[in-house]
């Protein structure tokens, strides 16, 4: 084969691979139903719904863990200052929590 000859098969071999993607494009343009378009609907409140779950879990998260400390020990009032007490409350804490603290905490309560 000739040099032209190649180069005149290259261009007809991308001329076709061009026009069989166009094809698929199209199709995939024309394939956007109103079923389709109602699913998309469906998937972006679902997304919403869940942005706003995960937005209100963050809210909770962000809430300090002191506060917590505090109502606990005011449920408790008669053994408040008392350092072996409040060593309990950090150990009940952590293993619900699975939070470490530290006791150094304790001592601005």
């Amino acid at each position: 084969m000739s040099l032209y000859k190649i180069k005149l098969w290259k261009e007809i071999v991308k001329n076709h691979n061009k026009s069989k993607e166009s094809k698929e494009t199209k199709s995939i343009n024309t394939d956007f139903t109103e079923n389709n378009s109602n699913e998309y609907k469906k998937q972006i409140n679902i997304c919403i719904v869940m942005k706003d779950r995960i937005k209100e879990l963050k809210e909770k998260m962000e809430q300090p863990i002191l506060t917590d400390i505090k109502e606990y020990m005011q449920q408790n009032k008669q053994n408040k200052y008392d350092e072996i007490h409040k060593k309990e409350i950090m150990y009940d804490l952590e293993y619900k929590n699975n939070i470490k603290f530290d006791f150094n905490y304790l001592q601005y309560l």
